[in-house]
């Protein structure tokens, strides 16, 4: 791939560190860790939807532990020494989007079904359906 050539990609990942930081020319842009790659993704602040923008200006920390949906392109380093990921958009995903599949809720009472007394309680700390509680 020339230093022209750009991969438009998309990761679903969750934000684990937000760095705010100045380029050459003061510009602010911002060094983003997810959760599962060794790689930062930057996201530059004339690139970005403004909502986007809004957020990471005025509250980064409401992204960092959110489960995104995050649009960028890979470009080659200047130098050719590996490959740089530059942000086009960032879209949060509701946690509660994620729920138990119905068959991992069976598998989960099939294990559980003789160690939990008849009256006994259980705690599903999380939201959704109750599959869990359910099966």
């Amino acid at each position: 791939m020339n230093a022209q050539e750009k991969k438009e990609l998309q990761i679903k990942a969750t934000i684990i560190d937000i760095e705010s930081k100045l380029d050459k020319n003061t510009n602010p842009f911002y060094k983003i860790a997810l959760q599962g790659t060794p790689d930062y993704f930057y996201a530059f602040s004339n690139r970005l939807p403004e909502k986007t923008l809004t957020t990471l200006k005025e509250s980064p920390h409401q992204l960092v532990n959110q489960l995104a949906l995050i649009s960028f392109e890979e470009l080659t380093n200047k130098d050719n020494s590996g490959t740089f990921r530059r942000i086009k958009a960032i879209e949060i995903k509701g946690t509660s989007n994620i729920q138990t599949p119905p068959a991992v809720s069976q598998f989960i009472y099939e294990l559980l079904r003789d160690k939990v007394e008849k009256r006994g309680i259980i705690f599903d700390p999380c939201c959704g359906k109750g599959s869990l509680l359910k099966p």
